[in-house]
């Protein structure tokens, strides 16, 4: 499922679906659930209650967490925390890392455009324009084929040097950099943000781009080129500390499941990687590494 909040009004729905269509998903959820309410690490009963809540949104955050939580166990992180006392804004502790989760979720312009997507399928197919608020337009065609199966087309055109999407997109992990510089400085930790996209609108450059600018890497063609004052206005601040250590951004390993796989993010679809990894620390991109694409056997 490309990205559940277009899919699911809640979590029941969400599970309900997966019980029915991909049942082995279904029950490497239950398992792993089980798993972290038997370990012992502490704040495992805060991360387990979580499980309860019925907003999709809140259930897809909860889901990245399990399994983060999961992987880290499976690593053998037996110093392992979730959400450590008097560390505001940090909810994995182990080793010398901090670990902030974030997860990436659906803008409200992709719900507007799945929307008239849906409705354009229902007519057997169409046109239309939606005018974003003053950097572009997105024109998308739904077209029904020979085979009574639909294809579209969206194009996306900026008149102000940039796009709405793009500035979505960047809008939240730039504000949760900015936010993270303030929490977890602790002397002898690393901080690591860790952005986890649901949505397939989420794109690697948008993390890359984002990486290039807050650790100052030449990039011959950034977004904001034409604005750089962007970075700093979706970062909510005058300016940026430099204080985080390493920036992720993931996506789901697998289609049709709801555990990342034991060997986590090694494989890659149609070429690209699922992860990320942007750190100027060699030994902890080295730990991260091990941890998210571990050597194979």
């Amino acid at each position: 499922m490309s990205n559940p909040e277009l899919y699911f009004k809640n979590k029941t729905e969400c599970l309900e679906w997966f019980h029915i269509n991909a049942p082995d998903a279904y029950e490497g959820y239950l398992a792993t659930l089980e798993k972290i309410k038997q370990s012992n690490f502490p704040g495992k009963g805060r991360l387990s209650h979580k499980a309860t809540d019925e907003s999709i949104k809140n259930f897809l955050t909860f889901q990245t967490e399990l399994n983060l939580a999961n992987l880290l166990l499976t690593r053998g992180k037996t110093d392992l925390a979730y959400e450590p006392a008097g560390m505001q804004g940090v909810d994995f502790s182990f080793d010398d890392i901090f670990i902030s989760v974030k997860s990436l979720t659906t803008k409200r312009y992709e719900k507007v455009e799945h929307e008239g997507i849906e409705a354009m399928r229902s007519a057997g197919g169409g046109k239309n324009t939606f005018q974003h608020k003053k950097f572009s337009d997105t024109h998308i065609e739904v077209e029904k084929n020979e085979m009574g199966t639909y294809t579209q087309t969206r194009t996306e055109i900026g008149h102000g040097g940039f796009l709405d999407s793009d500035i979505a997109q960047m809008s939240r992990p730039l504000e949760y950099i900015g936010e993270f510089e303030g929490q977890a400085n602790a002397p002898g930790h690393k901080k690591v943000l860790f952005f986890f996209s649901y949505s397939a609108e989420f794109k690697g450059f948008h993390g890359t781009d984002a990486a290039a600018w807050y650790f100052d890497v030449r990039d011959p063609n950034p977004i904001f080129r034409n604005d750089p004052s962007w970075y700093l206005k979706l970062m909510r601040k005058d300016k940026k500390i430099g204080n985080i250590d390493a920036l992720i951004f993931a996506g789901p390993p697998l289609q049709l499941s709801l555990i990342w796989p034991p060997e986590g993010f090694q494989k890659t679809v149609k070429g690209d990687p699922k992860i990320l990894i942007y750190t100027k620390d060699q030994n902890l991109k080295d730990k991260l590494l091990s941890i998210f694409i571990p050597p194979q056997a």
